[in-house]
């Protein structure tokens, strides 16, 4: 029960994390301070990273970043260096036709664009493909 609780509680904050804790407590019929403290405790031991915003894309340009690299290289050394890149949101190790996949948001196609030459430029990568995000439902 303890697990599918808290997994009920992370579905409705990935829902709306604006909701209130008491707004969650209701939909999920157990009070106001079981919630504030499963959240706590999900932040401590890292199931919870961050609280974000997630922009539509009438503010501006939005992309998925579908990465190759170069067989035998570390994908955690390359990840760091993508994140380190402004405009990157998120990025993601996966497993499947590609290694890493990387969510951008930027003003513009001309930042985008520069964004993606310094993930090419990053050692170990061996190739890109990206996939402009149109709308998010």
């Amino acid at each position: 029960m303890v697990e599918k609780l808290n997994q009920k509680i992370l579905r409705e904050l990935e829902k709306d994390a604006w909701q209130t804790n008491s707004d969650i407590g209701k939909k999920l019929e157990v009070s106001e301070a079981t919630v504030r403290q499963r959240i706590e405790k999900l932040r401590k031991i890292g199931v919870i990273k961050r609280f974000t915003v997630e922009l539509s894309t009438s503010a501006g340009f939005s992309a998925l970043v579908l990465i190759n690299t170069v067989p035998k290289v570390q994908t955690d050394g390359v990840v760091k260096k993508i994140l380190g890149i402004a405009g990157v949101k998120r990025v993601f190790e996966t497993a499947g036709e590609t290694d890493v996949v990387t969510e951008i948001s930027t003003d513009s196609a001309e930042s985008f664009n520069n964004i993606i030459e310094k993930i090419r430029g990053i050692e170990g990568i061996e190739g890109t493909k990206s996939l402009t995000i149109l709308k998010i439902s």
